[in-house]
């Protein structure tokens, strides 16, 4: 029989569109922190050549300052979070260690002690577009142990430089009990060859299933770097993820505001690889919870499905391939592996259109991975995040803009802006800002009246790596666009969630001026905060009910 599902194409046609294919942002500075990058890491790993030793990266050292790359400020130093028993360099563990074995997949990616989901559903759906993942890793050397990366973050590529150092799960020869020494013959080399060997097995955090490939566990660590430490990285939208790793642009959509489901499938997911990518979620009450943590939860109740946990969208076409970063624990309900559903003879060409290549088809096993049918699929999952990829024909603008950070805002303006901030109640405020100016301009005479399709991000900065430092208030943000001179707006701010790191809009334009009036919402969430010193140290402390006094908090 013909086959109604699109087959995967060879390597050779897939290669021969990534011209024309979204990626990566490409900004003015994105070139410049590539060469820095890349120039950074061959100076310092010719260093380490020079002088016959490995990279160690002192500003995310996990042998010397183990506590604050693992944990935030103001932990409980009695009773911390993260508890791993060493720190090997990937070299002590396997003897030929590859980023990358057959590219990067999906399937490759297993999470690990550490409640990033979010962020590993965010790698798994980054992963499905080669050309994408194959750019955040700017320059390594293997041998010596040091590696590029970059993210976007802030409205700029950021360049984050690390060791090969990962935290581990089994104990060296000098922390066993005498019991367990006698089961290795009490030889330590017996012990460090059979217990101590192999990426998998020994990785405390995130880590990829084939054993010597290395991509998983060092984007993760460069990840955790630039916020500053790993525990930064619990809970969170897989969205955002995306967007540090692309520079792309999401919105977060309920699937209950869906107006018109098979529109959304014909224009949005059937899209999934190519210019967009997703993921799905269900609110629960552990957002970004490991699995660990979610262990009590018996997932059966809900057909294998956990809620408060991230799932990635591999793959769309008239059924969804679906990813839980654990690894393992799937969907349970109908087109589950080894349903029944599966047994119809036309489902061999399901599988292969599925599948990752034509030669590499769905298959059945405990990895995590799962189809749904739509309509199963709007029925399981509440919220669906959609990420937006831009190809080279995008031009980027950005401006800053300041805010007092005292809670009773004054008066100011910056160029044609000017904002006023009106009290209400004694826990929310509101922050307007007035006439945002922007041009869309027209590059030839034959486009002058010809509408441009335009995204509008209005974001905060990323408070992940200073969440201590970021004062009392949450901002929720909204912006109306209007034409300059009319009365009524063209269109509003698509806004889903409350308190979230950016809104945006998506609309064509014809070339002009436009006005965009905005207004935030600040919500106080802290009520005392401040600054201890205590044997020696200074680190932030957040003080409740528990102080004596008034006066003393």
């Amino acid at each position: 029989m013909e086959s109604s599902f699109p087959v995967p194409g060879s390597k050779a046609r897939r290669d021969s569109l990534l011209k024309c294919q979204a990626g990566i942002l490409v900004t003015e500075d994105l070139k410049q922190a590539f060469e820095h990058c890349r120039n950074k890491v061959k100076r310092l790993a010719s260093e380490c050549r020079e002088g016959n030793r490995k990279y160690r990266d002192l500003e995310f050292d996990l042998l010397e300052d183990k506590e604050t790359c693992l944990h935030r400020l103001g932990y409980n130093r009695q009773s911390p979070r993260y508890q791993p028993d060493d720190v090997r360099r990937i070299t002590e563990m396997v003897k030929n260690p590859q980023f990358f074995v057959d590219d990067a997949t999906a399937s490759d990616i297993c999470q690990g002690k550490l409640g990033d989901c979010w962020f590993l559903s965010a790698l798994a759906v980054v992963a499905t577009t080669t050309h994408v993942i194959n750019k955040i890793c700017v320059e390594k050397d293997e041998e010596v142990g040091i590696y590029g990366f970059i993210f976007w973050r802030d409205s700029g590529w950021a360049e984050v430089i690390i060791d090969d150092l990962l935290f581990t799960k089994i104990p060296p020869w000098n922390s066993l009990p005498p019991g367990d020494r006698a089961m290795f013959r009490n030889d330590k080399r017996t012990y460090n060859t059979r217990a101590r060997q192999g990426l998998f097995e020994n990785l405390y955090f995130a880590k990829s299933k084939t054993d010597n490939e290395t991509w998983v566990p060092l984007i993760e660590k460069a990840y955790a770097k630039l916020h500053g430490d790993y525990e930064s990285l619990e809970g969170g939208f897989t969205s955002e993820g995306v967007e540090d790793l692309t520079g792309g642009v999401s919105t977060i959509i309920y699937t209950r505001d869906i107006l018109d489901t098979d529109k959304f499938w014909e224009e949005e997911l059937l899209n999934v690889g190519k210019d967009r990518l997703f993921a799905c979620f269900t609110p629960g009450t552990t957002p970004g919870a490991s699995e660990k943590d979610l262990t009590a939860i018996d997932g059966d109740e809900n057909q294998g499905l956990i809620s408060g946990h991230a799932y990635s969208i591999i793959k769309a076409i008239n059924f969804n391939r679906i990813r839980n970063p654990w690894g393992r624990k799937e969907w349970s309900g109908p087109w589950s592996d080894g349903s029944e559903q599966w047994n119809e003879p036309w489902t061999e060409e399901l599988r292969k259109a599925l599948g990752d290549d034509e030669l590499r088809p769905y298959k059945f096993g405990d990895d995590g991975e799962f189809v749904q049918e739509y309509t199963d699929f709007l029925d399981c999952w509440e919220i669906i995040e959609r990420s937006r990829l831009f190809n080279e024909d995008w031009k980027m603008s950005s401006q800053w803009l300041a805010m007092p950070p005292d809670a009773h805002l004054t008066p100011w303006s910056l160029g044609d802006l000017s904002c006023k901030y009106v009290a209400t109640l004694s826990q929310v405020g509101i922050l307007t800002i007035h006439q945002v100016t922007v041009d869309i301009v027209s590059e030839t005479d034959a486009s002058a009246k010809e509408p441009k399709e335009t995204v509008i991000v209005l974001a905060q900065r990323d408070k992940r790596y200073f969440k201590e430092l970021a004062g009392p208030y949450l901002w929720s943000m909204d912006f109306v666009l209007y034409r300059r001179g009319d009365k009524l707006p063209i269109t509003r701010s698509v806004h889903s969630t409350l308190w979230d790191r950016s809104v945006k809009l998506e609309v064509k334009l014809a070339p002009g001026r436009y006005i965009i009036h905005v207004s935030g919402c600040a919500f106080r969430y802290r009520s005392r905060q401040f600054l201890r010193i205590q044997a020696g140290s200074i680190r932030l402390q957040t003080e409740r009910s528990s102080c004596r006094s008034a006066k003393l908090a």
